[in-house]
């Protein structure tokens, strides 16, 4: 029998940030990996959590980064450290 792939939902998202409560991960780590989290579940919808999924997110993610102005090194290191939050978030999940 095929093992089926897990599907992500807003129930399973919020059983892992209840995880973290109970962890006491501060709170602004938990409302950063929900966020993370449900931009993944708008983009995912139904679609299984594999790792096609994941690399097709990354990739609309950096897609979507827009380079600062040559020499703005805070606000260009400042996104490229989001966006590997982002990725990082839902690799933790």
């Amino acid at each position: 029998m095929k093992k089926s792939k897990p599907i992500v939902n807003i129930q399973k998202i919020n059983a892992y940030l209840t995880s973290l409560r109970e962890q006491e991960r501060s709170a602004a780590t938990i409302q950063k990996y929900g966020h993370d989290l449900r931009t993944f579940l708008d983009f995912a919808g139904k679609m299984p959590f594999s790792k096609i999924t994941v690399i097709a997110w990354k990739e609309q993610l950096m897609a979507s980064y827009v380079r600062p102005p040559f020499g703005c090194f805070l606000l260009r290191n400042g996104a490229s450290d989001s966006l590997r939050g982002n990725y990082q978030n839902l690799r933790k999940y």
